[in-house]
């Protein structure tokens, strides 16, 4: 089962991320904001989600 942009799109959505899909996965990138500082800067990263079908193809 492929897995579409919408569908990618819509998870992304539920998440509170940004999604893109390869028509094979989908990886969505969540902003964390932490309340951190390194080096005298504030930290903020991104984590990852990647999604794929468990539909194999023979």
């Amino acid at each position: 089962m492929n897995i579409s942009k919408t569908l990618c799109d819509r998870l992304a959505a539920i998440l509170g991320g940004k999604g893109t899909s390869d028509g094979k996965s989908c990886s969505i990138m969540i902003e964390r904001k932490l309340n951190a500082k390194i080096l005298g800067r504030n930290y903020e990263t991104e984590h990852e989600i990647t999604i794929q079908s468990l539909k194999s193809r023979d």
